[in-house]
């Protein structure tokens, strides 16, 4: 039979006028795009007419067959406008080629010239080198989702971030490709220096949307420059000669004129030496600034030198410092900094010594973590070497110290206490040097000394009141603590850390230890938390009972360490269950259930509380479970419902997981199934072990087709993780969404994570029978092997045919490329007039495999198209394998094994060899061609209507996912706007409107062209397509030339009756004498006319023969089509049913479900944060 008969029809690859009325059918539904570039590319009403008919004419399939084409965010084009034009870069998209040009992205040999087949093989990080339509080269690196304009397009080397990469699913009928791949970039291609935002914006506005920065990326912005001076600076300083022999000249001098000033008075030396050093800044700014004619401002420039020149100098001035120190009394003593165990209790403040009514053990917890983070800031002083480090350092730990206590203000005489302290933590000597460094060394822009007023000046003079205090030989108090508390502390502290008999813990007298009990570590660490840390719970009670006074229950209550941990904490840090029993019995039982929740519930540095701790921790749960906060989350987003569930080494964790749940529902601060998601979108039925019907038979919104980060469905990680259990549940749910089961980040679906049997059996069975049209099969499991040989690259691949049998049983059979090609071309065979598209889909399988095409690196250049092509083809074989099952042309048991299959194809090649296939018909009559005719037209035209229908149809199924992330993106947009509105009140409302009403596309397989509908409805055009050829042949070719024979043979036959007469009337004479007259002319014109009676009896005879074979074939073929459309009528029913009313309500009552959660899932987040609507 001729392929074209069974050839899918395809596109028209040009613009011509016989698309006129499709257009206008077109314009008479679909609205316009929120995109202007999209909408001008792909929803022109008006193509060959319209402004950019020469843009068109260039994506033609004989000049670009296919493209890329790079999409800006709709905010930058609708506010945005082109300066050399003057015009909003929407508009531009209308009638501008040239902004067009450099969207498109061309898909052509000069590609695929600089990427060769070995290194799209051999490399995970490809580079790929393109030319847009306006010739502007460009390279994109899809795994680091930037794309880079090179330098000799004009544009500068401009960066453009990848957003994100969709596959739009073709809905026009001028473009001639199905799918057209979207590469979203943050701005357009165009030079950023022509961009400027209209004016309804601000221009600061302008520059953080348009570059993706947020308003306090500007402070990031100048430490980048400041620091690209610097080290421009520094280069400058290296490279020139002159300014290096300069630096050399004047630190020599400067050396030698400080060294004749040691010799004077100390007050006049050191101001001596500060005019030197600010002269020297001064004169070396000058110079180096006429030098170089440096771009830095002056001001940086005076602060790079100055920096450069204490760097250089530092020792020698510190030295100096020295020499000219007033001799005396001002040393630190050393009893001061051998304190070891020096705390707050000790220290001549006031905090103590108030009232015990209104003592807080609160305020000094507060204010241990304000000394840590003074601590860690200070320590660095001692180590700085220029006037601004040291000065940006004491500032900034001035400013922590001083910082408010629950809105009490830090007083002089408190602040001069905690900065000795702080002074003995960090070890910090030598503070007259210090002072009289920021004293005389100063930085200023303006040549003032910033040194004696503003913060600097009290932040310098707070300094030097320490060193007076700390230098006062009257001052005893420490000498006194050195001998007194310094050594109860340490055998206290050794006493708790040591590993102790029960014995001597009894006899041991704490009485002792009394005045030294209020003692706190660097770390905030009482006696109590120290004894817990150590397993001291004997102690622990001892201290308990023998000194209530000094650990009351509202210290206990207030007791953290500086990272947040209270007792409770500590505990559950160092497994002491015994110290835990202790303390909750002693909270349950003196405490109000306010304090109880207030407690339990207190956040450490890592945003943990207790309820993050009572994994396997049954009876603590049952005891205190209904105190918990679950909502809270820690440092990584994780609740402590979400730590339980995520602790599978528990030793019960059915009954943990299920006794969790019941407190958090029950738990007086509400629960919401939605707050148990943690930073990388897990959410519980992510991470659940086992028991999955604990949430699906729940209550709660879930939405149990939801991905985390790593684009993973619960169902994925129970077929990854092999949870079995899990699994069967949840394919039993009818929420679940067998067909949006894609991993998009790998770009793999379910079963490549599949390993085991039994597994994919329960998968294969749920798609067979929620997934296919028939339900019959599924091919799944495409893997593509790639050979290299000495001949080039050779391709193969095999996937896996599941087959749901009449008895309820899956089979599952490996088929090889070539045989699974064989099986279908034996069918077509059998077969020659079926509707089902077999031609079309070895042509799909071709196509994968053969990388020798021009097309193919293009075909699989991202590995989400690599994804799309495979699942495609996936999807029309189930929809081929499944119809051929349904029409009884192979038999499911075919299926069973390899070697069943095998044993089917040798058997119908032998079949076919042996016994070809011999049509009995009767002789053809025109009466019965012109029926047959009448009967394919009627035919023809039905088919043509149901082809448009379907062509309608699809674009519609098409436009409606592009109209909802249209208005996911105008919600976007709104969003975005409302930062600008000066109302508050209506900016409040708006982005609220914004955030909680929008409409996420939640499929995801809309964005990679993997919408099972459109696929079915493909599928259907497709068998729609094969009839009309195949009965447009037989009406334009086989019937045609019938009836041209049919002709032929009538006029040959009026000519043969024409002849006997002549015939007749020359052979009565035969016998006779001729007549003088005939002679020799005569015989030959007897001898013609015998010869054309002899030819056209041939003729007649082969043209009967031809009509004969002709009508044989054609009545052949009808039957053949009379009996596949009659199939075809049968299927069709089918297939409106199971094909598409069903899929199609199915994912639209998936994804009304799933943006019914979502909406659910922001309300309850607004309700949060408003606490009403």
């Amino acid at each position: 039979m001729s392929k074209e008969m069974v050839t899918d029809s395809e596109r028209s690859p040009t613009i011509d006028n016989t698309d006129k009325d499709a257009a206008t059918v077109r314009r008479s539904h679909l609205s316009i795009l929120l995109n202007p570039l999209i909408n001008s590319i792909f929803n022109s009403p008006d193509p060959y007419n319209s402004p950019i008919r020469k843009l068109f004419n260039k994506i033609t399939p004989d000049n670009c067959p296919k493209f890329i084409l790079l999409v800006p965010p709709s905010y930058v084009l609708y506010n945005y406008k082109d300066t050399h034009s003057n015009s909003k870069l929407s508009d531009l998209c209308h009638y501008d080629i040239s902004f067009l040009s450099s969207h498109i992205i061309t898909l052509d040999s000069k590609y695929k010239s600089g990427n060769s087949l070995q290194s799209f093989y051999g490399n995970n990080d490809f580079k790929y080198d393109f030319q847009t339509l306006n010739n502007i080269s460009i390279t994109i690196t899809f795994n680091k989702r930037y794309l880079y304009v090179n330098n000799d397009s004009g544009l500068g080397n401009t960066k453009f971030k990848i957003l994100k990469v969709e596959t739009l699913t073709n809905f026009n009928d001028y473009l001639p490709e199905p799918y057209y791949t979207m590469v979203y970039i943050d701005q357009p291609v165009l030079d950023p220096k022509r961009l400027i935002q209209n004016q309804i914006q601000s221009n600061r506005e302008s520059k953080t949307s348009l570059f993706g920065s947020n308003p306090n990326s500007k402070t990031l912005l100048e430490q980048d420059i400041s620091q690209h001076d610097r080290i421009k600076f520094e280069k400058l300083i290296h490279s020139n000669q002159n300014i290096t022999e300069y630096f050399k000249t004047v630190f020599k001098q400067f050396v030698s004129d400080i060294s004749e000033n040691s010799d004077d008075s100390s007050n006049t030396s050191m101001e001596s030496i500060s005019r030197l050093f600010q002269n020297l800044v001064t004169d070396t700014t000058e110079y180096v600034g006429n030098e170089t004619n440096s771009s830095l401002i002056k001001s940086e420039l005076r602060k790079f030198i100055q920096e450069y020149i204490e760097t250089n100098l530092y020792g020698t001035i510190w030295k100096e410092l020295g020499n000219h120190l007033v001799t005396g009394n001002q040393t630190v003593s050393d009893s001061f900094y051998n304190l070891k165990y020096l705390s707050i209790d000790q220290l001549e403040t006031d905090l103590y010594k108030t009232n015990f009514s209104k003592f807080k053990l609160s305020l000094i917890v507060k204010l241990e973590k304000n000394i840590n983070k003074a601590t860690n800031k200070f320590g660095n002083f001692k180590r700085t070497n220029t006037f601004l480090e040291k000065s940006t350092i004491l500032i900034e730990t001035l400013q922590i110290l001083s910082e408010p206590i629950d809105g009490t203000p830090i007083d002089a005489d408190t602040l001069l206490s905690l900065f000795v302290l702080l002074i003995n933590k960090t070890q910090t000597k030598d503070l007259r040097y210090h002072i009289l460094y920021l004293q005389n060394f100063y930085y200023s822009n303006d040549f003032t000394n910033s040194t004696k007023f503003g913060i600097l000046g009290y932040s310098i003079s707070t300094l030097e009141a320490v060193a007076f205090y700390l230098e006062d030989t009257n001052n005893s108090r420490f000498l006194q603590l050195e001998e007194n508390y310094e050594s109860k502390i340490k055998a206290l502290l050794d006493f708790i850390q040591e590993e102790n008999d029960p014995s001597s813990i009894e006899n041991f007298d704490i009485k002792d230890y009394k005045e030294v009990l209020r003692y706190r570590t660097d770390k905030g660490e009482s006696i109590l938390s120290l004894c817990v840390c150590h397993h001291k719970n004997r102690l622990i009670e001892k201290l308990l009972t023998e000194f209530e006074s000094v650990f009351v229950l509202e210290d206990l209550l207030d007791d953290e360490t500086v990272e947040g941990n209270t007792l409770l904490l500590e505990a559950f840090k160092h497994g002491n269950h015994d110290a835990i029993s202790i303390f909750l019995d002693l909270f349950i039982l003196n405490c109000t259930a306010y304090e109880l929740e207030t407690y339990l519930n207190k956040q450490n540095s890592s945003k943990r509380t207790i309820g993050h701790h009572l994994s396997d921790e049954s009876g603590l749960l049952r005891q205190i479970g209904k105190f918990i906060d679950w909502n809270i989350k820690d440092a990584t987003g994780k609740t402590p419902l979400f730590t339980i569930f995520r602790s599978y080494d528990q030793i019960n964790y059915s009954k943990m997981i299920k006794d969790a749940l019941r407190a958090a529902e029950q738990s007086s601060y509400g629960f919401s199934y939605n707050a148990h998601t943690d930073q990388n979108g897990n959410t519980l039925l992510h991470i659940i072990k086992s028991d999955v019907l604990l949430l699906l038979e729940s209550k709660f919104q879930i939405d149990i087709n939801e991905k985390n980060k790593k684009g993973l469905t619960p169902l994925m990680i129970y077929i990854k993780y092999n949870r079995q259990e899990n699994m069967k549940d949840i394919l039993n749910d009818r929420r679940l969404n067998c067909l949006n089961q894609f991993d998009t980040k790998k770009f793999v679906s379910c079963y490549e994570y599949i390993r085991d049997p039994e597994i994919l059996t329960m998968y294969t069975r749920h798609h067979i029978n929620n997934g296919t049209m028939f339900k019959h099969c599924v091919c799944h499991s495409l893997r593509i092997y790639t050979n290299h040989t000495t001949e080039g690259t050779i391709q193969s691949c095999s996937l896996q045919v599941s087959i749901l049998r009449e008895d309820g049983k899956i089979s599952h059979v490996s088929l090889n490329a070539k045989i699974l090609k064989n099986i279908l071309k034996l069918i077509l065979k059998i077969h020659p007039m079926t509707f089902v598209p077999i031609e079309s889909v070895l042509t799909e399988i071709n196509k994968l495999l053969n990388s020798a095409t021009d097309n193919w690196l293009i075909n699989n250049l991202i590995p989400m198209i690599k994804l799309q092509n495979r699942a495609h083809l996936l999807h029309a074989l189930t929809n081929c394998v499944d119809t051929l099952i349904e029409l009884n042309y192979i038999s499911e048991r075919t299926f069973d094994t390899d070697e069943s299959v095998t044993n089917w194809v040798k058997q119908w090649r032998a079949t076919l060899a042996n016994s070809p296939v011999i049509a009995k018909v009767k002789d053809v009559e025109p009466e019965g061609i012109n029926a047959i005719k009448h009967f394919l037209k009627f035919n023809l035209q039905e088919l043509t209507t149901l082809r448009r229908n379907m062509f309608t149809l699809e674009k519609l199924i098409i436009f409606r996912n592009l109209k909802n992330d249209d208005s996911r993106t105008s919600l976007d947009i709104a969003n975005h706007v409302s930062h600008n509105i000066p109302i508050h009140r209506l900016r409040k409302y708006l982005r609220t409107f914004s955030d909680v009403s929008k409409i996420e596309i939640v499929n995801d397989c809309n964005d990679i062209g993997l919408n099972s509908t459109l696929l079915n409805i493909s599928f259907y055009k497709k068998c729609i397509n094969v009839l009309y050829k195949n009965i447009e042949y037989l009406l334009d070719h086989q019937i045609l030339n019938w009836w041209k024979c049919y002709g032929e043979l009538l006029e040959i036959n009026r000519m043969l009756i024409s002849i006997p007469q002549s015939v007749e009337s020359n052979t009565s004479g035969h016998d006779s004498k001729r007549s003088d007259n005939s002679g020799i002319f005569g015989s030959f014109l007897e001898g013609q006319r015998a010869k054309n009676e002899q030819k056209l009896v041939r003729t007649s005879y082969e043209i009967a023969s031809s009509m004969e074979k002709l009508g044989k074939d054609i009545t052949s073929k009808h039957e053949g089509l009379a009996e596949e459309l009659s199939k075809f009528m049968t299927f069709k029913e089918s297939f409106l049913v199971k094909g598409f009313i069903s899929p199609n309500v199915t994912d639209n009552i998936f994804n009304l479900t799933e943006n019914y959660t979502w909406i659910s899932k922001k309300y309850e987040r607004y309700q949060d944060k408003y606490h009403k609507i």
